[in-house]
């Protein structure tokens, strides 16, 4: 019980980091009219890093196979990122490569994470 309470912080932790990073990109965007191209890059670049974030905290927390928990905690957050896309927006417009590309980062942003944590 304690773990999943562990993980539920760190994954609140870690999508107010996701939050933050995208209020910025937002307002770069909006400032210097950004590509299409350029907002999936800095897309993935939050995910990388708010995952990242995430796996650092909770390799501090677990403290023994830091960076299973990473992992754990990346795929965490895709998952969660996967249910609000299906029940808020269209379902899967991208393809099922680029959503296993999306999960692929957040689990090793999680995983490298815990390992440096």
């Amino acid at each position: 019980m304690k773990r999943i309470v562990s993980i539920i912080k760190t994954l609140i932790a870690t999508y107010i980091v996701s939050v933050i990073l995208l209020c910025i990109i937002a307002g770069r965007m909006y400032k210097f009219d950004i590509v299409n191209k350029l907002t999936y890059i800095l897309m993935v670049v939050t995910y990388i890093i708010s995952t990242f974030v995430g796996g650092f905290i909770i390799g501090r927390v677990e403290k023994k196979d830091k960076y299973l928990w990473g992992g754990v905690l990346g795929f965490s957050y895709f998952l969660i990122l996967l249910i609000i896309s299906l029940v808020v927006g269209d379902g899967i417009t991208e393809g099922i490569g680029s959503v296993v590309s999306v999960m692929l980062y957040c689990i090793v942003g999680g995983t490298i994470g815990g390992m440096i944590s």
